[in-house]
């Protein structure tokens, strides 16, 4: 299930990292800023990729260990990347949820965020338990073989 997990996370922030420096072009006007959010996002998918690389190439015990390890390591990350723009305040947008005085959306919104955040929470969940199924699948063939 951590495999399947970061498998995932790698995904995930892919797409963001990819996506992201789209549109910090038209609205900054620069492709990446190092601003605290972007950093620390890519600080977390180095460690996604490091677990994984972690978990094919090396075995042996120790490969367990320093993979769980990493694992802390990029749990910790995760709360990081969501206060960055709270903690520091550099070139990302201002939270729109618990932001300053003023910060929020207008009610006419919060029904199409509500199911967009369930879609997401959905299709990842959804991804996640076919990438385990492939995953248990192709273990269970290899015990019996």
């Amino acid at each position: 299930m951590a495999l399947a997990g970061a498998e995932v996370g790698v995904v995930l922030c892919t797409v963001g990292l990819a996506t992201g420096p789209i549109w910090a072009r038209w609205a900054w006007g620069a492709w990446w800023t190092w601003d605290a959010r972007l950093t620390t996002t890519l600080v977390l998918w180095l460690i996604y990729v490091s677990y994984l690389l972690k978990r094919r190439f090396a075995g042996g015990p120790q490969m367990q260990t320093l993979a769980a390890v990493l694992s802390i390591f990029g749990a910790i990350d995760v709360p990081i990347v969501y206060m960055a723009n709270r903690w520091w305040r550099t070139q990302h947008p201002a939270p729109v949820f618990g932001g300053s005085e003023g910060s929020g959306m207008d009610s006419s919104m919060v029904g199409a965020l509500m199911w967009n955040m369930l879609a997401w929470f959905a299709w990842g969940i959804l991804i996640l338990g076919i990438r385990w199924a492939l995953g248990c699948k192709r273990f269970c063939v290899n015990d019996l073989f």
